[in-house]
């Protein structure tokens, strides 16, 4: 897996694995937020040959070591929180006062 080449696979592309809450609860954002063109969800499978080196290449580009990697526009957002957070926030700067 290609992180680099990933992370700017889609405008929102988020890294996620199986039995993880938050990255089921981001798939449920993304689906009633976006149209499925502008998301990706790449789930990283543990049991892979990759994974290590993957989840140490995700850790050092950002900084950060659990589940979800949320990117957008190519840059790290955080995880579910943050992604979240910034979402509300674009929310609340389009509401005419």
């Amino acid at each position: 897996m290609n992180l680099n080449a990933l992370r700017w696979s889609a405008p929102v592309v988020v890294f996620s694995i199986d039995n993880c809450k938050w990255c089921h609860e981001m798939e449920g954002v993304l689906n009633a937020t976006y149209h499925p063109l502008q998301y990706r969800i790449v789930k990283v499978d543990k049991s892979a040959e990759y994974y290590k080196k993957f989840r140490e290449e995700l850790i050092s580009t950002t900084g950060w070591s659990s589940y979800p990697f949320v990117f957008q526009d190519g840059e790290f957002v955080g995880g579910f929180t943050e992604f979240n957070s910034k979402l509300l926030l674009s929310d609340d700067e389009c509401q005419i006062s």
